[in-house]
């Protein structure tokens, strides 16, 4: 069962503790900045994509592996290294007029996907 881990603005510290002990899918919204500012938060999310890796703090060996979601607004640039370990969704708002994404101005779509695109 999928045990998550919501937070804004976390501290390295206590994404540490938490990831290591409870492998839970790291949700980390408004992260636009949060990189550059929070090195140690970079280290969790590069060397946690792949199993068996650890990270030393503090005379202890962290388990950073996890699955992780980050919410960015707009056209935030991640870190190389965290954009190369990433499958990126791009969503835009639902506007009054239905959904306005550019694929679907080009696409062609019957009268029922358009219904239910609205």
């Amino acid at each position: 069962m999928p045990k998550p881990f919501v937070s804004v603005e976390p501290t390295g510290p206590s994404v540490y503790r938490t990831v290591d002990r409870e492998h839970p899918t790291l949700i980390i919204d408004e992260a636009d900045d949060l990189f550059y500012r929070k090195s140690d938060l970079r280290a969790i999310v590069n060397a946690g994509w792949s199993r068996d890796t650890k990270i030393p703090r503090q005379g202890r060996w962290y388990d950073p592996f996890c699955p992780k979601i980050l919410g960015i607004l707009g056209k935030t640039k991640l870190p190389r290294t965290i954009a190369s370990r990433s499958i990126i969704l791009r969503m835009w708002p639902k506007t009054s007029r239905g959904f306005n994404f550019p694929a679907h101005r080009n696409l062609r779509v019957s009268e029922g996907v358009e219904n239910l695109l609205r």
